[in-house]
């Protein structure tokens, strides 16, 4: 979401909260957490001598430290993702009157790699060397120097998004072979949204959330990418298959 569209949605957010923040204070109604998980099957047949050919299997899984106060609630008058106005916001509130969007929550992760890739022989017969995988295995997720962070955000009236800030997958401190994706939110790979990246959620009907104690909304999405160099036939060929699932649960205070 742009900075511009950004600050016209917090606008729209002070003056089309429910009704009833209108005249009352605002307050959150619930407490929400979030948890997914990304596993990326990936191949890789590089031609050349001495390139890489085989497969190996990137899983990502996170979940939020602590769960956030919030007052979820579709706004009619609020930008979607789509273009359109009317959008879930899973905001929080400022009291007396004002309600923005959750920004983040702090999360604890793991990002495990696994490479089975092989060197392809020299026509000579001669030995390539020993591939160096020590950067594979289980890892902590990061992001920079601290945690990452997820996001249940606005999608339109009928989805929330789900996205996920941390290091890149594809850059592990020592040698390891992990295949394309670059993070949660890389929707070249991804079947996520083509702009944010986040992975859609299907919401329930709003008095579901009012009526209920506890509301668990889960979806996943997968998509199966073949990427080389168009313009240098006989290149390096990498594959990615990625799925991606995640939860948001939302608990009435």
């Amino acid at each position: 979401m742009t900075r511009t569209v950004a600050a016209v949605a917090f606008v729209l957010l002070v003056a089309c909260a429910p009704a009833s923040a209108a005249s009352d204070i605002v307050r959150a109604t619930h407490k929400v957490s979030v948890e997914g998980e990304l596993v990326d099957h990936w191949t890789i047949n590089d031609p050349e001598e001495c390139g890489l050919v085989g497969d190996g299997t990137l899983t990502v899984t996170f979940k939020t430290i602590a769960p956030a106060r919030v007052l979820p609630f579709i706004d009619r008058f609020a930008s979607s993702e789509t273009g359109h106005f009317g959008s879930w916001i899973i905001g929080v509130p400022l009291p007396p009157h004002v309600v923005k969007d959750l920004r983040s929550i702090k999360a604890t992760g793991t990002i495990t790699r696994e490479d089975n890739t092989t060197e392809r022989p020299r026509a000579d017969g001669e030995p390539c060397g020993t591939l160096d995988k020590s950067g594979c295995g289980a890892l902590a997720l990061r992001s920079g120097r601290g945690v990452p962070r997820a996001v249940p955000e606005r999608y339109d009236r009928r989805r929330i998004g789900v996205r996920l800030t941390s290091d890149r997958f594809d850059l592990p401190r020592k040698p390891c072979s992990s295949g394309g994706l670059v993070g949660w939110n890389d929707f070249r790979l991804t079947g996520g949204d083509r702009e944010s990246g986040a992975l859609r959620l299907t919401m329930p009907r709003e008095s579901a959330l009012k009526r209920r104690q506890v509301v668990k909304v889960t979806d996943s999405d997968h998509k199966r990418t073949t990427s080389t160099d168009k313009l240098q036939p006989g290149s390096e060929v990498l594959t990615d298959d990625v799925t991606r699932n995640a939860a948001v649960t939302f608990k009435r205070l």
